[in-house]
């Protein structure tokens, strides 16, 4: 499983690997799925990479479409489709909570298994959700320069090895905390305005991923 969310908007973006691997099924946002647009990332798109990814769910009605995958198992017949039928229900709610409360009481607790879970839900509001439970799950700042940063996930340990292998010093790594329990809610558009000021005041990548690092691990609920 791999996951990025483009922090900036980047002109090029070249950074095949991991997502060139035959074996996996790639999902990206609209705006970069057009053959000419597939080297270029605008600020708040993502890239998705599974060997193992359910179609879109479209929600018409609320202008809305969900994107998941999942490592490991939910313990329920369903299995993924289960997570994301408990998600549209609680979209569907009225509720006076917190969202990262409500992901974590209503889907995240509800949902019994071990597993990694990334859903990323476009329309109205766009959240990255990611959930982790008994497995790991690895968050890295990515930067080339400080108009190319990216935020990139996976269950894979070895990742930053294995791109320092292929790309040597081209990036810069910053090493989030590790998700092994709990979930986290990433609300796209506050994160990315975020680091446009940010790099407007700070022009430094290690303190900019620093304050990412507050900012996103404030929604951690475990």
């Amino acid at each position: 499983m791999y996951g990025l969310l483009s922090l900036t908007t980047n002109s090029a973006f070249n950074l095949d690997f991991p997502f060139n691997d035959p074996d996996l099924t790639v999902r990206r946002s609209s705006s970069i799925r057009e053959a000419d647009q597939a080297d270029r990332l605008q600020e708040g798109d993502f890239v998705l990479a599974s060997k193992d990814m359910p179609p879109t769910i479209f929600v018409p009605a609320r202008s809305e479409k969900l994107d998941a995958m999942l490592a490991g198992r939910i313990q329920h017949r369903s299995g993924l489709s289960y997570a994301l039928k408990m998600l549209l229900l609680i979209n569907s709610e009225p509720n006076s909570l917190r969202y990262q409360d409500i992901i974590y009481e209503k889907l995240y607790a509800a949902v019994p298994g071990h597993y990694i879970i990334t859903i990323n839900q476009s329309g109205l509001n766009n959240h990255i959700i990611l959930l982790a439970k008994q497995m790991e799950l690895n968050l890295w700042g990515v930067g080339e320069e400080e108009s190319k940063m990216f935020l990139m996930w996976s269950d894979e340990r070895t990742l930053e090895e294995r791109m320092r292998k292929r790309y040597g010093d081209r990036f810069f790594y910053y090493r989030f905390p590790n998700l092994t329990s709990g979930s986290l809610v990433i609300q796209i558009q506050y994160v990315c305005s975020r680091v446009r000021r940010w790099r407007k005041e700070m022009r430094d990548m290690l303190k900019i991923f620093s304050a990412l690092e507050a900012n996103i691990f404030a929604t951690h609920k475990v």
